[in-house]
């Protein structure tokens, strides 16, 4: 061994080489015996339970009696175990004398009840044309075992609770959730485990579509009974249109009217299946419910402003190309203060248009709407936002649906290639004209992180702070190779006409609805898929068309995103992320990562797989190689995918406020006039 250890010493191939046969022996070992058995808490060293107590009372600001804290976290199995060992010590099983607690099932009822009351009355309130077993099957959804399991696990009420296990089942966890809300009241008041219950229980809701929630087994006929209920007329479907009729792809666009007045409209791989989506999505209209976690991208009719690049050639990266004027659309919220320095601007994600939160010109929800805003994550009575549509995009700004000016027709293929580069420079273009020197921040996701991390790597003097979120320092082979997959299936349409179907009163409707699919893939993550639609159907007939409901999903978002984006601006956007490669001109990434000596927040969703979390640990890891001290990482717990960035309000806003904000103080509150 010693002889080995000197050779290797010398040869450092060969001193690797027995290095990874040691570890890789230690790894075997470790997997033939097995992960190591549980051990209740109490175990530890130094385990002080009732500090453990005070710190869950300090951490959810609750006024709370220890007593009465550890009944609440005391499972009937703990208190029967106890017993258990005073009898065979030869103490009578009734004798409590030294007993200073009991179980938590009289105060589990006791939150149960208040938690299903509260729920009920609040989801009436706020969908007061829902249907009342809609409200049923909702507000027993947020109770069950398996929701306030979840929630409980997640607020750490895992490590609070006694029991005769090490780890609480999920029944143990369901109770112990239930006594907190009920130990609230007793401590304090109803009011109080009420609210308790709003920001723990019904936040549950978020990102999720109660109509999902509810399985409706003849929605037609139920849509029938409401707008009975409503004096209106019975619903009649129309085809609305159809394509691929004699294909096993056909598609069928079905609409529902109430006396000639639209109530909703589908689509699905049949006429009988269009109509079923179609009354879902009238149900969904009336009643005003959630249409689901999909972002409302395309909410940009109206509202935006125009900045107009006219007076020098814009040089773009790639081919020796450039644009001799383009055009970015942007929206701003907020005020600019006297000194300029509050500014903070919002890089988009590919699709997304510059409205990402509503105004009074766009009173629409933005894709942003819950973080952007007085006292949100980015907070608008501190900072003056600004986002915008990325050059190459269809809402507003220069892009390959838009008039060449020396031809007078669209560019379509013709419009020259783009990099991510070309997007951050031609927003910093704005910033300028809009006279600010510096920025407090800029902050983007998915290809806006790209986008926000390169801004700090090419205008290290003019950014304040760098947020980026679910990005990369270059993407990875798989996920080139899902975007060249949706590509693909867009310019392989007939009705594509190599980028020029502009004027030929054509369109790739179905090479983009397939597109669309295919991403809706990659944006989300399987255990969402699992708990959103698990194995149902919504046709028990076996055939070669959709069968299962998350085929039916699939299918609606390729359609109906299918005509709010332009395929040509798809091509372009897509092919510019996978070029992206902050490493291009450099040995290491931390040496292209040394020019950023601002603050950088990182994050990231351990389920996306567009952009995997080891990404975004590589980010902030080369980050602090290149010798910045100010880098913050998160990693969130989310099932939304790559889509958390959308749809963690409590996880993305709550990040970004603090990063934000540290630096507040700094920036003078007198705004301009």
């Amino acid at each position: 061994m010693v002889r080995l250890l000197r050779y290797g010493t010398i040869f450092g191939p060969l001193k690797d080489r027995w290095r990874y046969l040691y570890k890789s022996d230690l790894y075997k070992r470790r997997i033939e015996a097995g992960p190591e058995p549980e051990r209740f808490r109490s175990s530890l060293i130094n385990w002080n339970y009732d500090a453990e107590l005070y710190a869950c009372t300090h951490r959810f600001g609750e006024k709370m009696n220890i007593e009465s804290l550890r009944n609440a976290m005391t499972d009937v199995s703990f208190l029967n175990q106890i017993i258990k060992q005073r009898t065979e010590a030869g103490l009578a099983a009734t004798d409590q004398t030294t007993l200073s607690f009991t179980h938590n099932e009289e105060l589990a009822k006791r939150g149960k009840q208040i938690a299903e009351n509260f729920l009920r009355r609040a989801l009436q309130y706020w969908y007061p044309k829902f249907p009342r077993e809609g409200i049923d099957a909702v507000t027993k959804f947020l109770i069950s075992e398996s929701t306030i399991a979840y929630i409980s696990s997640k607020l750490g009420f895992k490590t609070l609770i006694r029991c005769d296990v090490p780890s609480p089942r999920p029944t143990m966890l369901q109770n112990a959730l239930f006594a907190f809300i009920g130990a609230i009241d007793e401590n304090n008041n109803q009011s109080r485990a009420e609210l308790f219950v709003a920001d723990f229980i019904l936040t549950h809701l978020v990102g999720k579509d109660m109509n999902e929630i509810w399985h409706v087994k003849n929605p037609m006929g139920l849509l029938t009974t409401v707008l009975e209920e409503n004096g209106r007329q019975a619903p009649e479907s129309r085809l609305i249109w159809a394509t691929g009729v004699s294909s096993v792809l056909s598609t069928y666009v079905v609409g529902v009217y109430s006396n000639k007045e639209f109530l909703g409209k589908s689509a699905g791989a049949t006429i009988s299946l269009a109509e079923e989506m179609a009354a879902r999505d009238a149900l969904r209209r009336f009643a005003h419910s959630s249409e689901g976690p999909e972002p409302a991208y395309h909410h940009v009719i109206s509202g935006y402003k125009i900045y107009k690049h006219e007076n020098e050639p814009f040089r773009l990266k790639y081919n020796n190309k450039s644009l001799n004027e383009f055009q970015l659309a942007y929206e701003t919220w907020g005020k600019l203060n006297a000194k300029k320095n509050n500014a903070v601007l919002i890089f988009t994600g590919l699709s997304a248009s510059s409205h990402a939160k509503s105004h009074d010109e766009n009173p629409r929800a933005g894709w942003w709407e819950k973080f952007v805003g007085p006292n949100l994550g980015i907070d608008t009575n501190h900072f003056f936002v600004i986002c915008c549509n990325h050059l190459g995009g269809c809402y507003g700004s220069t892009g390959p649906s838009s008039k060449n000016p020396k031809t007078n027709k669209p560019y379509g293929a013709s419009f020259p290639m783009l990099s991510v580069e070309d997007f951050v420079r031609a927003q910093f273009h704005l910033i300028r004209h809009l006279g600010i020197e510096k920025l407090h921040a800029s902050i983007g996701s998915s290809l806006g992180g790209m986008c926000s991390i390169l801004s700090g790597l090419l205008y290290p003097d003019n950014v304040g702070r760098v947020a980026s979120i679910s990005s990369c320092i270059a993407p990875y082979p798989t996920a080139i190779a899902l975007r060249y997959l949706q590509r693909k299936m867009i310019m392989t349409d007939p009705n594509w006409e190599h980028g020029h179907y502009y004027d030929k009163g054509v369109y790739p409707l179905d090479g983009m609805r397939i597109a669309r699919e295919i991403g809706t893939l990659t944006y989300r993550s399987g255990p969402e898929w699992l708990e959103r639609f698990g194995l149902r159907r919504f046709n028990d007939t076996i055939q070669l068309t959709p069968t299962f409901e998350i085929e039916s999903y699939l299918q609606y978002q390729g359609l109906t995103f299918a005509k709010k984006y332009d395929p040509n601006s798809l091509l372009y956007i897509s092919k510019a992320m996978d070029l992206f490669n902050l490493t291009e001109g450099y040995e290491t990434p931390s040496d292209a990562l040394s020019k950023i000596r601002c603050p950088v927040l990182v994050l990231g969703s351990q389920t996306d797989i567009l952009f995997p979390i080891w990404q975004q640990k590589q980010l902030a890891e080369e980050l602090i190689k290149s010798g910045n001290p100010s880098i913050t990482f998160f990693e969130l717990n989310s099932i939304f995918g790559h889509d958390t960035f959308l749809l963690d309000v409590n996880g993305v806003s709550t990040a970004l406020k603090g990063f934000l904000e540290i630096s507040a103080l700094s920036i003078e509150e007198e705004t301009q006039t």
